[in-house]
């Protein structure tokens, strides 16, 4: 995607004329004065998200290793996508249930670890063309009520694989709202 290839750029520090030039010369904009047009609307839309992100992944740390005993099953992989304010999970697009699904079990996997140095919140930042820059965050929680969600979806995954399951993504969404 475009425009999350630009709020990285942004996010790294370069300059718009640098990040222009860039994808000029990558043929990614499209020709003549089209490009100009199409290139200043989605520079501002990535300005605005970038400048959104920039306050919570200041600081990055290294992915937080995940062995983590659910009943009869023993977790294990990599937490990342962590700051010094938590998770951050982005999108240049509009926040999607998938991306409300990784938000949330990875943030059920950093209340469970309880990480001392890594604060247990999470925040979701999108872009919705209607509304601008979006924001969602998931507050602290307790390690056991963390445990007993995440063996809830782990035995639902489980399940899942035997069997088909009444609920998909969007519509799981949209039940939760």
């Amino acid at each position: 995607d475009l425009r999350q290839e630009i709020v990285l750029r942004r996010l790294a520090g370069q300059t718009r004329t640098h990040i222009a030039a860039m994808l000029a010369g990558q043929g990614l904009l499209p020709q003549g004065s089209f490009a100009g047009l199409a290139l200043q609307e989605i520079m501002a839309a990535a300005d605005a998200l970038a400048n959104a992100l920039h306050v919570h992944v200041a600081k990055p740390f290294p992915p937080q290793e995940v062995q983590l005993p659910l009943k009869d099953i023993l977790l294990c992989g990599w937490l990342d996508e962590l700051y010094s304010g938590g998770r951050v999970v982005w999108s240049g697009g509009r926040a999607s249930a998938r991306l409300f699904v990784n938000a949330w079990l990875g943030h059920l996997v950093l209340a469970a670890l309880a990480p001392g140095h890594i604060p247990v919140k999470s925040c979701i930042c999108a872009w919705d063309s209607r509304v601008g820059v979006q924001l969602f965050q998931f507050d602290e929680m307790d390690a056991i009520a963390a445990q007993e969600q995440l063996t809830l979806y782990v035995q639902g995954f489980l399940q899942g694989q035997q069997e088909a399951l009444p609920f998909f993504p969007k519509s799981a969404l949209a039940w939760a709202e």
